[in-house]
């Protein structure tokens, strides 16, 4: 989770649902296209910038993968932008204001959120159902060490041919296995950031050689300069 005051972000995309909660209307610029909303959820992977006032806003990332984010998937029916119903913008907001005020932990945040919108009607959603062997890939990237995976070592483990490897990863992930080990290099870069407060370290530890890398590719995924959390 990422939250300040006037957060703001250039045009960037990454692998998780991201909810944003603002006490104030955000602007979502995909293109020519604006979405204004005081508490929306944005698809996994969806290029868009983000422009806010000087006012509280929380971003709260839900791994896609996952049984939640698997849930959450069907709520889009072919739009990359959801803005919720005032009753439940309100209750989000009303939410993040007193969890701050009590200090709140991130997962409790984070576990509160997503309960709240799963008591939405979702009669008309769909779970997304992930291929077995797609799914053995991801689980043995994530569990790798730094996330240093060799090709090779996916093709034996899914009995399936290069090409069709690299076209059903993407087809059912909606990014390459090169990226998708970079989200999960992030993910640990940030989780590090947050409870060391060491940008140079946790880029290390995630397996980020190059510091340079390390913020061009931060910046790419979430529009903002890593230190800014650090702030």
């Amino acid at each position: 989770m990422i939250y300040g005051y006037g957060l703001s972000a250039k045009i960037h995309s990454n692998h998780a649902f991201k909810i944003i909660i603002s006490t104030e209307p955000i602007s979502v610029l995909q293109g020519h296209k604006i979405i204004k909303s005081k508490a929306l959820i944005i698809k996994p992977n969806t290029i868009h910038e983000l422009k806010s006032c000087n006012c509280l806003c929380a971003w709260i990332f839900i791994d896609p993968e996952t049984d939640i984010g698997q849930h959450i998937h069907g709520l889009f029916n072919n739009v990359t932008v959801l803005k919720f119903e005032n009753v439940i913008t309100n209750k989000l907001i009303n939410f993040l204001i007193y969890s701050l005020e009590n200090h709140f932990t991130e997962g409790e945040i984070k576990n509160a959120v997503v309960q709240t919108l799963l008591h939405r009607d979702m009669s008309n959603s769909y779970d997304l159902i992930i291929d077995r062997r797609i799914e053995k890939v991801l689980n043995y990237i994530k569990w790798s060490t730094n996330f240093d995976v060799k090709f090779a070592e996916l093709l034996n483990l899914c009995s399936l041919s290069e090409s069709r490897l690299i076209h059903l990863f993407k087809k059912e992930i909606g990014i390459t296995i090169r990226q998708y080990v970079l989200w999960c290099r992030i993910k640990k870069a940030l989780h590090g950031m947050t409870t060391n407060k060491n940008i140079k370290s946790s880029a290390k530890e995630a397996g980020f050689t190059d510091a340079a890398h390390f913020n061009r590719t931060f910046v790419s995924m979430f529009g903002i300069n890593p230190s800014i959390l650090l702030k």
